[in-house]
């Protein structure tokens, strides 16, 4: 009798999240990633976060880079500034580097490491974005942030 094989596989994100902790201003840390990690962040309009914190237009910097070969998109966002948090779930963290694409859990495990051996960094961790609801809001924020306007 012939065993029947059954493949099961958990869908994966097409988002991943870093929280990095660190002193650096966001230009400085920029500079920083695009050497180490051969990005090429970009400055953008800042993110306004009044749909995640109802009542509070508050703006937070972003940078935005797009490897069109790979299809991956990658955001670095402040997370605080001196009128109130973009995540308040992660107090510690400064910045968010946000991966949105296949991205290779090998290649996080390299950035990760990446990350935290840069000077001024004190730790860079991963965020599970299945745990909290909140990020689906935060995501596409992000992804409608990136839209270009329209002129007409």
């Amino acid at each position: 009798m012939a065993k029947k094989l059954q493949l099961r596989s958990e869908p994966e994100s097409e988002y991943q999240l870093i929280g990095i902790v660190c002193m650096l201003k966001d230009y400085r840390l920029t500079y920083h990633l695009n050497k180490h990690l051969f990005l090429d962040l970009v400055k953008k309009d800042d993110l306004n976060a009044e749909a995640i914190n109802p009542g509070k237009a508050v703006n937070f910097s972003f940078y935005y880079f797009e490897e069109t070969g790979n299809r991956i998109k990658f955001y670095l966002i402040g997370n605080k500034n001196e009128n109130g948090m973009l995540l308040s779930e992660f107090r510690q963290a400064d910045y968010f580097l946000l991966i949105n694409g296949l991205f290779p859990s090998e290649s996080m495990d390299k950035y990760l490491k990446t990350i935290r051996d840069l000077p001024s960094v004190m730790t860079a961790y991963k965020i599970d974005v299945n745990k909290y609801k909140k990020l689906d809001t935060f995501f596409s924020d992000i992804e409608l942030h990136t839209i270009p306007a329209k002129k007409e």
